[in-house]
């Protein structure tokens, strides 16, 4: 992977599986938008497909979350899954 910051849409994408219970995202009924960065995170090395449309955080995913910049709040993605977030 590039050492180039990821885009602000994939780093919640990203911080989201990290607070899954076993680094495990299910995206059963997201909209396509959030599946296709889902899968480029899956291209970069960040995620692994675990099945369809649910995908697991990989060592170098969470690398890539922890040199990514602090970002207050939960962003679009938490309030999404109701997980925090005003």
């Amino acid at each position: 992977m590039s050492d180039d910051p990821l885009p602000p849409p994939l780093l919640d994408l990203l911080a989201l599986a990290a607070r899954q219970p076993e680094e495990l995202l299910s995206l059963t009924e997201a909209e396509e938008e959030v599946v296709r960065r889902a899968e480029r995170l899956t291209d970069l090395g960040l995620f692994r497909i675990v099945t369809a449309r649910r995908y697991r955080l990989t060592e170098a995913g969470r690398g890539a979350l922890a040199r990514s910049p602090a970002r207050p709040g939960s962003g679009w993605l938490g309030r999404l899954f109701g997980r925090g977030g005003t």
